[in-house]
């Protein structure tokens, strides 16, 4: 996706939530929820906060 010239590309790895498809048998993307860049925060399937820079170290 790209970003305007006024906006600053995200730093470190975009995290895509993906869910799945029962019709394929494989993982679609999710959506409803948006691309994660520093901290990937969900509940489904249960509540977790993960700092992604931290965990690449990027």
């Amino acid at each position: 996706m790209p970003y305007p010239l006024d906006h600053p590309r995200p730093r470190g790895v975009p995290i895509r939530p993906l869910r799945p498809c029962s019709e394929t048998r494989s993982y679609i993307p999710a959506p409803m929820h948006p691309v994660h860049h520093d901290k990937l925060v969900t509940d489904i399937p249960f509540p977790v906060e993960i700092d992604i820079n931290a965990l690449t170290g990027f």
